[in-house]
Order: C-alpha cells, then structure tokens, then sequence
C-alpha cells in the first residue's frame, strides 16, 4: 500500500470517529435539555398525580356551566376558618382556607387559599350531574381568592383543588373536599 492510501485511510477513519462523537455528545444534549424544566416555574411538585385528564361540561349542558366569576387576590381581608379546618395537598403545595369540607355553598362563593405554584385550577362535581363549574386562579404572593358561579342540580358534590403541570398537563397536589349545595 502506498504512503497516500495509508493516510487516506487514516484520515478516514478519523473523520469517520469524529462523527460518531459528535453525535454521541449530540444525543446526550438533546436528552439533557429534553429533561430540563423550561418554564418560567422552575418548582415542581410532587404530590398526588394524575394523567392529563379532558374535562367535560355536566350532560355537556353549557348553559348550567360555571367558573371563575372574579379574581379577587385578596383584596379584601377575608374571615377565614381556624387553621385546623384547612385542607393541604399531600405535599402543602396547596392549602385550601376556604371553603372547609362539609360546607354548604352557593353561587359566587370565594376559594381561598395558599399555594406555591403560580396558578392552581378546580373542578365542582355536582352528584347529580357530574362537572358543573371549572375554572383556574392566579396564585399572588403565595395567596389565591376568587369568586365561583355554578349552578347546583343536586344537594351534594365533591369541590376538587390541583396543580397543572405545565410539562405534561398532569394534575398534581390534588385536594378534594365535599359540600353541600
């Protein structure tokens, strides 16, 4: 073999080793940076978890629908329960002040509460019918408060409290209370 073969050859087989490093260091890097929170939250909770879940209307009935009515962020001083009859998510992401559980409500109620995340979303289960009002309140300086409407068809439900991670849609810290309509 001639002297320029050889160094074709090795030239070659260098060229050839320099591109499977790079794409080894390549795919490292895009597997790194897919595993990286990119939002502007970079607190993450863990807590109780569910799959990214599709919400439905009550009998898919729009016209009973109901949700965030007004976002008060506390601009006025609430009456509160005592600490105790508060509700915290499995990892006190989200405390829930009021309503308690047991409590009777009606339309334009006010949740309040304290939170970590920046936002957090709820869902009112009528018995009856299902969902009948969704909705999602700012978290601001820790502290969520806003006004609800619904339209109640039975005399029970299940007032649900979560996190939606903004990485996968799954609903975390999850809080559920019951009341009365």
């Amino acid at each position: 073999m001639t002297k320029t073969k050889k160094n074709a050859i090795k030239y070659s087989l260098i060229i050839v080793l320099i591109v499977i490093i790079a794409g080894v260091l390549y795919f490292f890097y895009i597997r790194k940076s897919n595993n990286t929170n990119h939002s502007s939250n970079s607190f993450v909770p863990k807590g109780a978890i569910s799959k990214p879940t599709n919400h439905n209307l009550a009998n898919g009935n729009s016209s009973n629908y109901g949700g965030v009515s007004k976002q008060n962020n506390y601009s006025t001083s609430p009456s509160l329960p005592p600490p105790s009859a508060w509700k915290s998510s499995s990892n006190n992401v989200i405390t829930l002040q009021s309503p308690i559980d047991g409590s009777t409500i009606k339309s334009g109620l006010s949740l309040i509460g304290l939170a970590s995340v920046s936002q957090v979303q709820f869902l009112l289960i009528d018995n009856s019918v299902g969902q009948i009002a969704q909705g999602s309140l700012n978290v601001v300086n820790g502290k969520f408060d806003g006004t609800i409407s619904f339209t109640p068809h039975s005399n029970s439900g299940i007032l649900q409290l979560y996190y939606s991670n903004p990485n996968n849609g799954a609903e975390e810290d999850i809080i559920n209370i019951n009341v009365n309509f």
